[in-house]
């Protein structure tokens, strides 16, 4: 347990140790977090918050004879945020038009000090939501260029989509002053600025739907009182543009209270006109009448109907002229439809214009049929563009005459319409038999009610007050929060090349340096090897002053100090896998040894995959496998190298079964003799990982070596040779790191080794 919590330690220890050692990617990281950070606030708008505060009048006494109730809090909220109050004030602030610059190639809606600015034309449809180019060349010219798919055209005095126009190009030079006008188009450009201060490059404006852009005021304005029991609204709204906000919501405060106050003058006028009903008094102007239809433009009543009957079929007749118009105006929302033509049309020059309208329909159906060429078509299919704005344009008007005079005919409908006539108060006292007393309170009463009604209409005085209108100056942005931006960013900075390295070095499970053998493994290291391109061929015989030559005779040098007086001759070599060496280090261990002047035998007793003879360039016709299994003796497989001192038993020809030989009496036998015969003895086993026959030569050995290969041998390799040295089935052993890339990452500077790599 104790042993557990030291490797912990030590693991983390390692980790903030590499950390410190890699602060450069810290720094990287940081400013680069920082400048993300500084771009991030560059490219986003800044959202301001707008506010205002309205003082709202607590509810008075009902009206005499209004069934109206008075207007509360709630009311007055919901009145505030209602589409019609918003889309009145949005109306009256010109909205309509929304002017734009690029700024860091995006663009950026601007208001208040515009270069220029847009008076569009009403009586005819407009295209909306396409960007209108403006670059002023001189004094006397500028450059107007408009592009868009699929735009829709409004008519701006019904705001009511009439076309979808396919396609919008427009790229001309005009004079300044003039106005522009097309079927699609028609504004008047007024330049406040000179060329000089005219910003030329990417000032645009876009014609905007009132309907939608007073959804977004309502969807983006919030009204709420400032506390409970509290009469006082506070109205907010979030925007990128301080100025325009604060003239949405100072704008909407006067337009409601202006509205208020109209409601108010007609509920003192009721109040006026109730009382002179109730005193038998001429109201005078005090109640406001309809406005009745002309005389002249009266129905003139058939033999036997009365006047109200007249204007009632009247009112029918030009209701339905209404319905017929804005079905029009649906028809020729959706372009190549066929438009029906009414029975008995009110109005003759519209049934001569759908007529033309359809027969240029016709007429392009036919071109098509006959493959007719492009230009032809594309001129039929000005005509009929042209055709149907203009339609759009006369079906309008016809509407809003037929509502006009629904709406006078209601007016007088309403006054030819008897009304049970008001008992005068005279006629009340009689019916009730009022004493003198009686009557004459009640008659002071209403006299004062009229008179405080008539003062309160004369001083125009309402039930509201603005307390404090919006006031753009000086607001700071509540998005995006500078500060806490780069201070997110400091953050990320820090914590992501933090996580990652974390989550690196526990990720990890290869062997890189001697940390991780420290934390895998219990068992001492006995010494580094180097890497090596030509490793694989390399013999300490062939270079003995190269680097690698130097770190096997370091390698000797500490066995010799384990074995001293000890009489332990055989030393097993093994690994986790292939390719990590084993064969390698044999073979060169064997070499520096004999070339310390000590008989050295080695043995390839890898049967599995031999490669000392091959490494040596030895016969391999007999060897340890025709030893095992009896076709040669011991003295025949033994063969002398061009080493002094160092002689080699090859593996022999593959066996089928090298386990059961390798657990035979006769490889006991060759041990014994050897044992006696050499000063060491070098077993090059099979991979302790893949096979069990190093497991059945650990009885032979008195040493064993370890490989692990830096950057190959994974953590989970040490767990087998950890499973034996735990249990005491393996005592003697030691682990030898090979292929190491940076010497330093073990313990050893990269200067201990004078000699280099080539020699």
């Amino acid at each position: 347990m104790k042993n557990s919590s030291s490797r912990e330690k030590m693991g983390w220890t390692y980790v903030l140790r590499n950390l410190r050692r890699r602060w450069y990617l810290f720094a990287l990281a940081l400013a680069f977090a920082v400048a993300g950070a500084y771009l991030y606030l560059q490219f986003t708008p800044r959202v301001y918050n707008l506010t205002a505060t309205l003082l709202v009048d607590g509810p008075g006494p009902a009206v005499p004879g209004s069934d109206a109730p008075p207007a509360g809090l709630e009311d007055e909220k919901n009145l505030l945020s209602s589409f019609r109050r918003i889309r009145t004030a949005v109306e009256g602030l010109h909205f309509q038009v929304s002017y734009f610059h690029t700024h860091w190639f995006l663009p950026r809606e601007e208001y208040g000090d515009l270069p220029f600015r847009v008076v569009l034309d009403s009586t005819q449809g407009q295209a909306v939501g396409v960007p209108v180019y403006v670059k002023l060349i001189d004094e006397q010219l500028y450059r107007l260029k408009v592009h868009g798919e699929n735009v829709p055209v409004f008519d701006l005095r019904t705001d009511r989509q009439v076309a979808v126009i396919p396609l919008i190009a427009v790229d001309k030079v005009l004079r300044v002053g003039r106005p522009y006008r097309d079927p699609h188009l028609g504004f008047r450009i007024e330049f406040l600025k000179k060329p000089g201060q005219f910003d030329a490059e990417g000032r645009f404006f876009v014609i905007n739907s009132l309907a939608d852009q007073a959804g977004q005021y309502q969807r983006r304005l919030r009204v709420h009182p400032l506390g409970e029991g509290s009469r006082t609204l506070r109205l907010s709204i979030r925007g990128t543009l301080p100025d325009k906000e604060a003239a949405f919501l100072n704008g909407l405060l006067r337009v409601h209270l202006r509205e208020g106050q109209e409601r108010q003058h007609r509920q003192h006028r009721d109040v006026i006109a109730w009382i002179d009903r109730q005193l038998g008094l001429d109201g005078g102007d005090a109640a406001e009448a309809p406005e009745p239809v002309p005389a002249e433009a009266l129905p003139q009543p058939r033999p036997g109907e009365g006047l109200r009957d007249a204007l009632l079929a009247e009112r029918e007749r030009a209701r339905n002229r209404v319905q017929l118009y804005e079905g029009l105006l649906q028809s020729l929302g959706r372009e190549n439809e066929m438009i029906a033509l009414p029975v008995s049309p009110p109005d003759t020059a519209l049934q001569q214009r759908l007529g033309r309208y359809n027969d240029l329909l016709r007429e392009r159906e036919q071109l098509q049929l006959d493959n007719a060429p492009a230009g032809r078509i594309s001129k039929v299919n000005a005509q009929i563009q042209k055709t149907r704005v203009g339609l759009v344009e006369y079906a309008g008007s016809l509407a809003n005459r037929a509502r006009q005079r629904t709406l006078l005919l209601d007016r007088s409908i309403a006054k030819a319409t008897p009304s049970p006539p008001a008992t005068p108060l005279p006629e009340v006292r009689r019916q009730l038999k009022l004493d003198d007393k009686m009557y004459r309170s009640i008659h002071d009463y209403l006299l004062t009610r009229r008179a405080e009604a008539g003062m309160a209409l004369a001083t125009g005085r309402t039930g509201s007050m603005i307390v404090d209108e919006a006031r753009p100056d000086g607001q700071k942005p509540v998005y995006p929060d500078a500060p806490l931006v780069y201070t997110v960013a400091a953050l990320l900075g820090l914590l992501l090349p933090l996580g990652l390295l974390t989550l690196r070095h526990f990720m990890r499970n290869r062997i890189i340096n001697q940390t991780d053998i420290q934390l895998n493994t219990a068992i001492p290291t006995l010494g580094v090897v180097g890497y090596n391109e030509k490793a694989g061929n390399y013999l300490v015989a062939y270079s003995s002053k190269s680097a690698l030559a130097e770190s096997f005779r370091s390698l000797r040098v500490n066995l010799q100090y384990l074995f001293l007086d000890t009489g332990k001759k055989v030393i097993g070599i093994t690994s986790s896998g292939q390719g990590e060496g084993k064969t390698f280090c044999a073979s060169n261990l064997s070499v520096v040894m004999a070339q310390s002047g000590k008989k050295t035998l080695l043995i390839d007793a890898d049967l599995r995959k031999p490669r000392i003879a091959a490494r040596f360039d030895i016969d391999n016709a007999a060897g340890l496998a025709s030893y095992l299994t009896g076709a040669h003796k011991a003295d025949d497989i033994i063969q002398a190298t061009a080493t002094e001192n160092l002689y080699i038993i090859p593996s022999g020809p593959l066996p089928a079964s090298p386990l059961n030989l390798l657990g035979t009496p006769r490889m006991e036998a060759l041990l014994e003799k050897v044992r006696q015969e050499y000063d060491y003895v070098i077993l090059d086993t099979p991979p302790l990982g893949l096979v069990s026959d190093f497991l059945v030569l650990l009885k032979y050995t008195d040493f064993n070596m370890y490989i692990v290969r830096h950057r190959l041998t994974e953590r989970a390799g040490l767990n087998k040779i950890n499973e034996l040295y735990n249990s005491n089935r393996l005592r003697n052993v030691g682990i030898l790191i090979n292929g190491a890339r940076a010497l330093s990452a073990y313990g050893y500077s990269d200067k201990t080794y004078k000699y280099g790599y080539g020699d």
